[in-house]
C-alpha cells in the first residue's frame, strides 16, 4: 500500500487556540472514525501491517481509528482492524522528532498515550504524545513547525450515503473536471449514479449537536430524523457542502469544513415522507434568509441532464427537484 509516513513532529506553535474536549464525551470520544489530516483534506490514517501511513480514504476497516479515553484528556488511538487491541504509538517508545508511528499492543505506558485537544472554532484535533510532548503529524523530514500538518478531523467512518433528487435517478455529485474535484469552491451538480468507487458521489452525514460531539446518521431506524447536519464528500473529507448566499440560483459548492463552523455549512433535514424503504427529504439551508432549499436547476430540459447545477432556491411545495432520496450506500 502506498502512502506517506505518519510521524511525531516538533511543535513550535499551533494553528489556533486549543481547549480540552467537552465533558460531554464519554469514555469513548468517538466511534470508529476516519482520522483525516487537515493539510491534505483527502488522506486518512491507514494501518498497513504494523506501519501507519497517510493514504487515500477508501472506507476500509484499516482506516478506522477509535479515540478512547484513558484518563482526563489522555486517550488511546485504537485501531479497528485489530478489534481495538492495538494502538497508534511512536516506534520503540522513542521521543525523537520524526519517529514513525506504528501499531503496538495497547497499554498504559505514557508513550502509548496521547493528550487530545480540540480547536473550539474549527473542530480540528491535535494529539500530543504524553511521553515526548510531540504531536501526531506527517512531514517528509519529520519536522514541521506547527500548523495544519498536526491538525486532524474526525470524520464518521463506515457509513456513506447517496443523495439524489426525486425527479431523476441521478446522484448529488462534486464536479471532478478540475483537479479531481479537490479545488476550493468546486461546484456541486447532478450526475448519473456511478459505482461506489466514484467517491465524489458518496457523502458522510454528521449531525451537529453539543460542542465537539458529532453523531453520524442514521439517527432513528433507517430514517433520518429532523436534524441539523453537515455533508462531507467522501473523496475530499475535509470539505463540506456549502451555500454562499440565499439568493435564488446561487450555486452550491464544496468548501473547507475547517475554516469555521459557519451557518452556510449547515443544513436542516426535514422528512417529507416516512417510507422506510425510500425516505424523502427537503434539505434546507439552515438559518439562511427565507430558509431556502437545495434545488436542481430545472429551467432547461426540466433539469434532468448530467451536469445540471445544484443550487439554492426558495422552497416550494411539491417540487420534485427540491426533494431528495438519502440512502445508505456503503459500509
Amino acid at each position: 500500500m502506498g502512502g506517506v509516513a505518519v510521524v511525531m513532529t516538533v511543535v513550535a506553535g499551533t494553528a489556533g487556540a486549543l481547549v480540552a474536549p467537552s465533558a460531554a464525551f464519554a469514555d469513548t470520544l468517538s466511534p470508529p472514525d476516519y482520522l483525516v489530516n487537515t493539510s491534505t483534506g483527502s488522506l486518512c490514517v491507514t494501518n498497513a501491517s504494523t506501519a501507519v501511513l497517510l493514504a487515500g480514504c477508501d472506507g476500509g476497516t484499516n482506516q478506522m481509528v477509535r479515540v478512547k479515553r484513558y484518563s482526563g484528556n489522555q486517550v488511546q488511538l485504537q485501531a479497528r482492524r485489530s478489534s481495538y487491541t492495538t494502538c497508534l504509538a511512536p516506534e520503540g517508545g522513542s521521543t525523537a522528532s520524526g519517529t514513525p508511528i506504528v501499531q503496538v499492543t495497547c497499554g498504559s505506558s505514557t508513550w502509548k498515550l496521547w493528550t487530545v485537544n480540540v480547536d473550539a472554532i474549527t473542530h480540528e484535533y491535535q494529539f500530543t504524545n504524553v511521553k515526548s510532548g510531540r504531536s501526531l503529524g506527517w512531514d517528509g523530514t519529520g519536522v514541521f513547525q506547527g500548523g495544519s500538518r498536526i491538525r486532524w478531523l474526525l470524520t464518521p467512518a463506515g457509513t456513506w450515503y447517496r443523495i439524489g433528487p426525486t425527479h431523476t435517478d441521478k446522484c448529488l455529485d462534486v464536479d471532478t473536471a478540475q483537479n479531481n474535484g479537490t479545488y476550493e469552491g468546486v461546484r456541486v451538480q447532478q450526475w448519473t449514479c456511478l459505482p461506489y468507487a466514484q467517491t465524489n458521489q458518496l457523502w458522510a452525514i454528521t449531525e451537529l449537536e453539543a460542542p465537539f460531539v458529532f453523531k453520524p446518521g442514521p439517527y432513528t431506524g433507517s430514517v433520518l430524523a429532523p436534524a441539523v447536519v453537515r455533508f462531507q464528500p467522501a473523496h475530499y473529507l475535509s470539505s463540506c457542502l456549502t451555500w454562499d448566499n440565499t439568493a435564488n440560483g446561487t450555486a452550491v459548492r464544496q468548501r473547507q469544513c475547517s475554516a469555521t463552523p459557519t451557518q452556510n455549512r449547515k443544513w436542516l433535514l426535514i422528512p417529507v415522507n416516512h417510507d422506510l424503504d425510500w425516505p424523502v427529504y427537503k434539505i434546507v439551508a439552515y438559518g439562511g434568509e427565507g430558509w431556502p432549499c437545495l434545488d436542481v436547476d430545472n429551467r432547461i430540459d426540466y433539469g434532468v441532464a448530467d451536469g445540471t447545477k445544484v443550487q439554492i432556491h426558495q422552497c416550494l411545495d411539491g417540487q420534485a427537484n427540491q426533494e431528495w432520496y438519502i440512502y445508505k450506500a456503503a459500509a
